[in-house]
């Protein structure tokens, strides 16, 4: 579904994010390319242990849109050097 959604409204998916609660969700951001960020809420507190290490950890979608917006503001002051 993330792979034809990128195909149908040409979606970057190396410059794109998944946020989730449930290890699917976090599954179905990598094999489609994306970086993703797994919330506390909903299934999440019983998910996380199961998270590859490469994921980041959020307690809630409000702390999951600052990392983002965090990781976006940095590639942008390391593009502007």
């Amino acid at each position: 579904m993330l792979l034809q959604a990128a195909k149908d409204w040409d979606i970057d998916l190396a410059k794109s994010w998944m946020v989730g609660d449930k290890l699917s969700d976090i599954e179905a951001g990598l094999t489609a390319g994306v970086r993703c960020v797994m919330v506390e809420t909903g299934y999440g507190r019983e998910e996380m242990e199961h998270c590859p290490p490469d994921v980041l950890l959020a307690a809630d979608f409000a702390a999951a849109a600052q990392l983002i917006l965090e990781d976006v503001a940095s590639v942008r002051a390391s593009a502007i050097r």
